[in-house]
């Protein structure tokens, strides 16, 4: 079983190692929307959607997110937001392991050579995801947490296909569902205290905290420090 405890204290230090830079960047990947843009395009339903799926009432809804205002929001999504999102992952796995960072490393999957896999991985992690919530709550939670470690996998393999960082993901969280949905559950107080303070204390410190900890909580998923891929 993973360790929680250990986690939270190396993610702690790391942060206080480089505050600043895991603020700001952590900070900019908020503000594009990095983290869950897969919910965003859940949002857009409403639950009498998924009690009828797949009638052709839900597959009229489904095709309503692609409205003149909603696809540039995809698009958007699909070919900035989600490859920040691996930036991000790619930023706090360096931070845990106690390598320096800088906001370079947020825009490192925009290169050529990296871009087109990183689009394609987290579009496949979306479109599964919505599959799964179209099903039911349930389904699409076990979904979300089998293909959660997706832009980790990116982040740590720039030479990996897409479908295969799906299955890597899904082979790895086998067993380990339960321990990430408990992980993220074990914040909860710190995202109450967030909320009382408006979001002031999620930007200055649960979410850099947070980002650092699921970054560190792949790392000790796949074994310590597995061979860095960097930038």
């Amino acid at each position: 079983m993973i360790n929680r405890a250990e986690i939270k204290q190396r993610s702690k230090a790391a942060l206080s190692a480089g505050y600043w830079m895991l603020v700001i960047t952590v900070f900019i990947a908020m503000v594009l929307g990095a983290g869950i843009p897969a919910v965003k395009i859940f949002t857009k339903f409403s639950a009498s959607d998924f009690a009828h799926f797949p009638s052709l009432e839900s597959l009229k809804r489904l095709t309503k997110v692609f409205d003149s205002g909603s696809l540039v929001n995809t698009l958007l999504i699909i070919f900035v937001t989600n490859v920040v999102s691996v930036g991000l992952a790619h930023l706090c796995m360096k931070a845990y392991r106690g390598e320096t960072v800088d906001i370079a490393d947020l825009f490192a999957w925009f290169r050529e050579g990296r871009y087109l896999r990183a689009v394609a991985a987290m579009a496949l992690y979306e479109l599964f995801v919505v599959l799964g919530f179209m099903c039911f709550v349930i389904p699409g939670i076990v979904v979300l947490l089998g293909l959660s470690q997706i832009p980790y996998i990116i982040a740590e393999d720039d030479t990996v296909e897409p479908m295969d960082a799906v299955k890597r993901s899904w082979e790895m969280m086998k067993g380990h569902k339960g321990e990430l949905l408990v992980f993220f559950l074990s914040f909860f107080g710190w995202m109450m205290l967030s909320a009382l303070t408006f979001g002031v204390l999620h930007v200055l410190y649960v979410g850099p905290y947070m980002s650092v900890s699921f970054a560190g909580w792949h790392i000790e998923l796949s074994g310590g420090d597995p061979v860095y891929m960097g930038a």
